[in-house]
């Protein structure tokens, strides 16, 4: 089960969230989970962590909005946005590429990822996201095209992976652009962004 899934099950389960969230807040001696970063115990993080450690707590946040996951990461500000996203969208295409990732509940995020991906100043896989958008809305037409099967239209499983190429552009780009650093810096730049609620 995916994090996000944890999330969004949080009515059944929020001990899971909150477990998730110690475990990541006593790798870095931060008291338990709360919704709030304080300016030390964001300065106290280390880089390595950085990362999970804003996800888990933008996700401790989500937790607590409305259960539709697209819903709530839109009422978040921009710079978290954009970290919550990429975080799905580097989870889902490593795991499974570009048909996972549109597949998935993350791929709600695909008309916002080249916005968020520019924003943090991942220029390279900002256009990236752009060119896969570009063929998944090709290949949507094409499955609209198709005619009826058993009163249903075929799905884009049923068709060769249109985003083969992609995916090894998108696995190649991480020698060019390291999409972590670029992370961490920004979350640095933008720490007002991320400590409080």
């Amino acid at each position: 089960m995916s994090i996000i899934s944890k999330i969004l099950n949080k009515f059944r389960g929020q001990k899971v969230v909150d477990d998730n969230l110690s475990i990541a807040k006593d790798n870095i001696n931060i008291s338990p989970v709360s919704n709030e970063l304080t300016d030390e115990e964001f300065d106290s993080i280390s880089d390595d962590k950085l990362l999970q450690i804003m996800f888990d707590n933008i996700s401790q946040m989500l937790a607590i909005y409305d259960a539709d996951e697209y819903k709530s990461v839109m009422c978040l500000n921009k710079s978290r946005q954009a970290i919550y996203m990429i975080w799905c969208l580097e989870s889902e295409v490593n795991n499974g590429g570009f048909d996972q990732f549109y597949q998935n509940s993350s791929g709600k995020f695909y008309k916002q990822l080249p916005e968020a991906l520019r924003l943090v100043g991942a220029k390279n896989f900002a256009a990236l996201m752009t060119s896969a958008n570009n063929i998944l809305n090709k290949v949507n037409k094409e499955i609209l095209k198709q005619p009826k099967r058993k009163s249903e239209r075929i799905s884009m499983t049923d068709l060769d992976s249109p985003f083969d190429g992609i995916d090894e552009e998108f696995y190649n780009l991480y020698e060019k652009e390291d999409l972590e650093q670029i992370q961490i810096n920004f979350v640095r730049k933008y720490k007002s962004e991320f400590i409080g609620s």
